[in-house]
């Protein structure tokens, strides 16, 4: 598995994830019920890749926001 997200983009998920997190287990209104289901299941999805810098979806994609360096 090589490297297909870039750093800027792995802290932009990390920021999000934990936000969409914490804002469920602090019981925020809007994230009740199913909807708040559903974005905790997005921001679970997105903490692997966060991680390791790999993202299947981009890789059936194409895409690859790694900064490349000659």
């Amino acid at each position: 598995m090589e490297e297909n997200v870039g750093a800027i983009e792995r802290l932009a998920r990390a920021i999000i994830s934990t936000v969409i997190i914490f804002a469920y287990l602090k019981g925020v209104r809007m994230l009740k019920g199913m909807l708040g289901g559903i974005l905790l299941v997005v921001a679970g999805a997105l903490l692997p890749s966060v991680l390791s810098g790999y993202c299947p979806v981009y890789e059936l994609l194409g895409i690859n926001t790694v900064k490349k360096t000659k």
